[in-house]
């Protein structure tokens, strides 16, 4: 504690006292910098891990949002489409690509086979099986945020 004429001062105070002097009180304070901190390091946390991805040998990774499909007869590439299989269909990728697909939210993985085209909904980088969807968690959502890296 430090004095300042009749006013006594903490650590808290001194480091960020507009926040201090809003806060109702200090204890409040504290569980709010303890809150940003912890997002602040899984944010670095997921970012590190992203670029260890792409350092080792990952020819392709991105992030941005999936879907899942059930219905449907063929495939593109020929196959009869198996819902509960662990195929994706992406835009430009080959057939037969293995990608590991991780839902963002709970992380939880899964490695699919391309085997058709897709999806074709503005915003969406990857259509997933219903197997595929099951597995990471995002059947009953619709569409989550994911993260693919190629692993063949």
């Amino acid at each position: 504690m430090i004095n300042v004429g009749s006013k006594r001062l903490g650590r808290t105070s001194l480091a960020f006292p507009q926040a201090a002097q809003t806060c109702h009180s200090v204890n409040t304070f504290r569980r709010m910098l303890r809150c940003n901190i912890t997002g602040a390091i899984m944010k670095f946390l997921v970012s590190v891990a992203f670029a260890a991805m792409m350092m080792f040998g990952a020819a392709e990774a991105s992030t941005g949002y999936a879907s899942y499909y059930k219905s449907g007869r063929l495939t593109a590439n020929g196959e009869h489409f198996l819902p509960l299989g662990l195929t994706a269909a992406h835009r430009r990728l080959p057939f037969g690509t293995k990608l590991k697909v991780t839902n963002l939210r709970n992380g939880k993985s899964v490695v699919v086979r391309v085997n058709d085209r897709g999806p074709f909904v503005r915003g969406r980088i990857l259509d997933l099986s219903l197997g595929a969807a099951r597995v990471i968690g995002i059947a009953g959502r619709g569409v989550a945020k994911i993260s693919y890296v190629v692993v063949n």
